[in-house]
């Protein structure tokens, strides 16, 4: 957010702390800042990356102490997260490096089609430096043009079928939540839920 303590910390803790002082900043930048106090995060995009940066560091930092907590009160049990911040500012398929899985969000359709779904699950696989994975949202859209029909249903199917054999072939993919909408046309109140193994269990 924008608000005074974030945007506080981001001047004096964040880059201060990178670049020491504002005169640094500015010959980086070429700039004409007074201090720290006048820099707005949008005013160049090096900047907005940077934000982009204290960001993810402040959200790293919060969801670090969630899982300590949480292992404290359950050492046995497992985490990961899904749409994190990202790895880079137009990305968002980032694993946190001390969650125990690596997880996003994977719609086929949402990548045009199934050889770019494979290439995002290898990705995911990649950055989660080798844990175990799990597609934490994926399903076909059961309608056309907003309307559900036999067809649209039976496309569902078939997609979907589709989609757990690809699951299959990458060991690494421990399985998928599905979303699939109900059959109600009311597409925002009909939905399921479930977890497939890549077994297909």
């Amino acid at each position: 957010g924008f608000d005074p303590e974030t945007l506080g910390a981001f001047r004096n803790d964040w880059l201060k702390g990178r670049y020491g002082t504002i005169g640094n900043l500015n010959k980086l930048l070429d700039t004409e800042y007074r201090s720290f106090a006048d820099i707005d995060p949008n005013d160049t995009v090096w900047l907005k990356t940077e934000f982009w940066l204290f960001r993810r560091q402040v959200f790293e930092n919060f969801y670090h102490k969630l899982y300590d907590a949480a292992k404290k009160a359950n050492p046995l049990a497992k985490f990961g997260l899904a749409k994190f911040v990202g790895r880079t500012p137009d990305s968002d398929d980032v694993a946190l490096s001390f969650m125990d899985y690596g997880c996003q969000n994977l719609y086929a359709e949402g990548y045009g089609d199934m050889f770019w779904y494979t290439s995002k699950m290898a990705q995911l696989y990649s950055i989660s430096n080798g844990k175990p994975c799990f597609n934490t949202e994926s399903g076909f859209t059961e309608c056309s043009g907003g309307k559900i029909t036999n067809e649209s249903l039976n496309r569902a199917a078939r997609n979907f079928k589709q989609l757990i054999s690809l699951t299959y072939m990458q060991p690494q993919m421990q399985g998928m939540y599905v979303y699939q909408y109900s059959g109600t046309e009311d597409l925002s109140i009909g939905f399921s839920w479930g977890l497939t193994s890549p077994m297909r269990e």
